[in-house]
């Protein structure tokens, strides 16, 4: 009976020491890989890459901003990340971040990574599956280790200040009018109303203006003011025939032979002036292409000084103010010290 008893205490102490032992290497193995875990998460916040020596590098991978039409959401630019196992060189990164945090050689730092690495397989290929704390999950398929992050769009860096904004589509909207069927009849029958007052509008105004238009306007020539340098004077009080100069004989002397004279030297003397409607010859002090232009001009009170009348020669009204038997007798006006120095440009020519 007692050796009963006994061999039943050793069979559960048997086990209950497989037990601790089993937890014992589960505890060391989970906290190892914490470990590592803990110093991954952390050089990704700064890095876009950590290598894990003899197991492969963990890489951020960049997401930029863009629409989910599932989910009807703008998701804000993020980063995940992703594994590569062919990138298992030691470049130093890791055990370094160890060696710092447990204030321990790199070389002891180095052995801790290598034994958290063999753990980490170890577990994979005995369980089937290894967790690496918040950055994911490592699977084993056949020969192949397949890494899954904790989240599709887990942020890291410094992204996670911006949330996922939702929004409402036209269709959306639509749908939500649908809905409300007496909201709908009433914006139908506020717009059917709408149109027909624009219609009637429409209407009103294009028979205004045809009405506008077909409606003859009196104008009344004769009150019209025109724009001009001249002194303001109708067309109406000239008449529409020439006015017959009254014919003045002069006696003056033969001036044939008559030698040059100096315009300075003489004084103003209405002597040299001739003005003799029958004369062949004339002195042109200005050139108009209309009647009421040439009237206007001689109407200017500069010109009240000397006599003048207009001749239309072939369209060009031209006004004069003397005359001669030769283009030398109508010159002789220049003579005169006022006259010339008022209409320098006169010039001579034949009626």
């Amino acid at each position: 009976m007692e050796i009963s008893i006994i061999r039943r205490l050793s069979f559960y102490y048997i086990k209950f020491d497989a037990i601790l032992f089993a937890t014992y290497h589960f505890f060391c193995t989970f906290a190892s890989m914490n470990n590592i875990a803990r110093h991954i998460e952390y050089l990704l916040q700064r890095n876009d890459c950590v290598v894990v020596p003899r197991l492969g590098a963990f890489i951020i991978r960049h997401i930029d901003a863009h629409y989910d039409s599932i989910r009807r959401q703008f998701i804000p630019p993020a980063a995940t990340v992703i594994f590569n196992p062919e990138l298992d060189h030691n470049d130093g990164m890791l055990a370094k971040s160890i060696a710092r945090a447990g204030s321990i050689s790199y070389d002891e730092a180095l052995q801790q990574v290598n034994d958290q690495v063999a753990n980490l397989k170890e577990t994979l290929k005995n369980e089937g599956h290894a967790d690496l704390g918040s950055i994911g999950t490592f699977t084993l398929e056949g020969k192949r280790r397949i890494f899954t992050p904790k989240n599709k769009y887990s942020i890291v860096h410094t992204l996670a200040s911006f949330a996922p904004i939702a929004v409402t589509t036209v269709q959306m909207r639509a749908d939500d009018a649908k809905d409300s069927s007496n909201r709908s009849i009433s914006r139908a029958f506020i717009l059917r109303l709408d149109n027909l007052f624009r219609v009637a509008a429409s209407v009103i105004l294009i028979l205004f203006a045809g009405l506008l238009c077909s409606t003859p306007i009196t104008v009344d020539n004769a009150n019209i003011t025109y724009a001009s340098v001249y002194p303001a004077v109708t067309e109406a009080e000239y008449p529409v025939a020439a006015i017959d100069e009254p014919e003045i004989d002069l006696l003056i002397a033969d001036v044939d032979e008559t030698p040059n004279v100096n315009v300075d030297d003489v004084d103003s003397n209405d002597d040299f002036i001739r003005f003799d409607s029958s004369d062949p010859y004339i002195l042109v002090v200005g050139s108009f292409d209309s009647y009421a232009k040439a009237k206007k001009f001689m109407a200017l009170k500069s010109n009240k000084d000397y006599k003048m009348s207009v001749v239309d020669m072939n369209g060009k009204f031209r006004v004069y103010a003397a005359t001669g038997k030769s283009k030398e007798d109508a010159e002789l006006a220049l003579n005169d010290r006022d006259f010339a120095k008022r209409y320098p440009d006169a010039w001579s020519c034949e009626k």
